[in-house]
């Protein structure tokens, strides 16, 4: 079984001179979807705590619930992708033709 990240939040914390704290910030608010929103957390899921380092000296913090994914989606997809491919002999092609290079 493969295991998905939905994405719960990214969290931007920049450097912090004073205090004990070396990141943070004041002002987030929890966004989902472009606007403003509750988050919720639940204590019978697992989730995913990542921290990137941005390059500006900023830090990013992402927070995922991680799935386990049966593998079954995938393969319908794959299945609906392998439909709409043609062989050569559907797309006019013969396998005989020369092939100019």
């Amino acid at each position: 079984m493969a295991k998905q990240f939905r994405t719960i939040t990214n969290i931007k914390l920049f450097r912090n001179d004073s205090g004990t704290a070396t990141h943070g910030n004041s002002k987030w608010t929890p966004y989902k979807d472009g606007s403003a929103s509750d988050i919720t957390f639940h204590g019978n899921r697992t989730y995913s705590v990542k921290l990137f380092d941005n390059g500006d000296g900023s830090l990013g913090l992402n927070i995922s619930e991680v799935t386990e994914n049966d593998g079954s989606e995938h393969g319908a997809g794959m299945k609906q992708l392998g439909d709409t491919i043609k062989t050569p002999t559907q797309s006019g092609i013969s396998l005989d033709d020369d092939i100019p290079f």
